[in-house]
């Protein structure tokens, strides 16, 4: 087994990685370095977070849903594709960044952005894309969603962070590099009703993981911003049954 680290790098100069595809000016790439010989073993390129903090999440959350509403209702020939969808995002991050300062708020990003890759891999997710200081992943099902959102969140204790994810499930349309949709919409409503530190999932993904030992408390109806249905959201609980 290799001794291996991980760095952020820029594109490596090596004749045995000239087929790679050059990173473009919106990834950055992970070497997994093995430290005996100090040469790269695996290198992958995966988005990089925008630099600018949006100085108001639930902004960002009102805009992801207006994009997500005028894509789906413009564009008729993206593909749609059933998905668990999950968004996350670190709860009071502005003043994280005032105690850190900038240069420790990026390295610490910078570990999450490594953990965001890894964590969606290895639960059989697609890390779509990264924002501000939250992400936008799908799964084939809800139960592997689940098990990244706790895992993920374990991740950003470790790193001093108060992480909240919201998932749901249901029909969006793919796109090259994004999911749009009414589905993805509802998601990042549900996010945004979600305390730090915890993952709420809607009333579809609570019926599709019933039988798999997974806990939930009832939030009860509340009404999402921009939709005239209410929906009952659900809290997963810590202590859920594996």
């Amino acid at each position: 087994m290799l001794n291996t680290s991980f760095e952020i790098i820029e594109p490596i100069d090596d004749p045995e990685l000239s087929e790679l595809p050059a990173p473009s000016s919106k990834h950055s790439t992970l070497a997994v370095v093995d430290m005996e010989s100090n040469e790269p073993a695996v290198v992958k390129t995966f988005p990089v977070r925008p630099t600018i903090i949006h100085p108001q999440p639930s902004a960002l959350i009102d805009q992801t849903f207006e994009d997500n509403i005028a894509e789906c209702a413009t564009d008729g020939e993206n593909k749609s594709l059933l998905v668990t969808i999950m968004m996350t995002d670190v709860v009071n991050s502005t003043e994280i960044v005032a105690r850190l300062g900038d240069a420790e708020w990026r390295d610490v990003m910078d570990a999450l952005d490594t953990a965001a890759l890894e964590t969606v891999a290895e639960h059989e997710g697609t890390l779509v894309k990264l924002m501000g200081d939250g992400m936008l992943a799908i799964f084939p099902r809800p139960s592997a969603a689940i098990a990244c959102a706790k895992a993920f969140r374990a991740t950003a204790d470790a790193l001093g962070l108060k992480l909240r994810a919201g998932i749901h499930c249901g029909e969006c349309l793919r796109t090259s590099n994004d999911v749009t949709g009414i589905a993805v919409a509802i998601a990042a409503r549900v996010l945004s009703l979600t305390p730090g530190g915890q993952t709420w999932v809607s009333s579809t993904v609570r019926d599709l993981v019933l039988g798999l030992g997974l806990e939930f408390q009832e939030i009860g109806p509340k009404q999402l911003k921009g939709l005239s249905d209410e929906w009952v959201l659900y809290q997963l609980e810590d202590d859920a049954k594996t």
